[in-house]
């Protein structure tokens, strides 16, 4: 059993978690490699809806197009999904992954007046797995929202 099958597993079984059918997940089109330990989570599960209201990998967005509403293919964030979001309005606490070869699965803070903006892009999590863990030993929580977590920036 892989990390991920333990806290999927683990989550299943707590209240106010929702792990989500396989089949269900409505990932855009992906035009990168997936890292390993999100394809296993997408193998067994189409997302987590926490008791904070957070959606994790339920949807796998192309983050250009929904944080700023058009791609710039010339730029490090068109090879960013959005992994995890507080709700789908335009001003949501997010959470990005990058699915760039040389950096495939760090995941970043997405805020949206900060997107896109050297120095001002916090890495979040080394992995999916360890975006997952953080976020289930937060109860749920967006745990990256409020202070820089000192990984680096996802401009570095």
């Amino acid at each position: 059993m892989t990390a991920v099958d333990r806290l999927v597993a683990e989550v299943a079984d707590q209240d106010g978690w929702e792990t989500l059918p396989a089949a269900n997940a409505p990932w855009d089109p992906l035009p990168q490699q997936l890292p390993d330990d999100l394809a296993a989570f997408a193998r067994i599960c189409g997302g987590i809806r926490t008791p904070r209201g957070l959606l994790i990998a339920e949807r796998l967005r192309h983050a250009q197009h929904v944080i700023l509403g058009e791609k710039h293919p010339e730029d490090r964030s068109f090879h960013w999904y959005v992994i995890a979001e507080g709700d789908t309005s335009g001003t949501a606490e997010r959470a990005v992954i990058d699915l760039h070869p040389a950096r495939r699965g760090r995941c970043y803070d997405a805020f949206w007046d900060s997107f896109a903006v050297a120095g001002s892009m916090d890495v979040v999590a080394t992995s999916f797995t360890d975006l997952l863990t953080r976020v289930v030993e937060a109860g749920g929580a967006a745990y990256w929202s409020g202070e820089a977590l000192g990984m680096g920036d996802a401009y570095d």
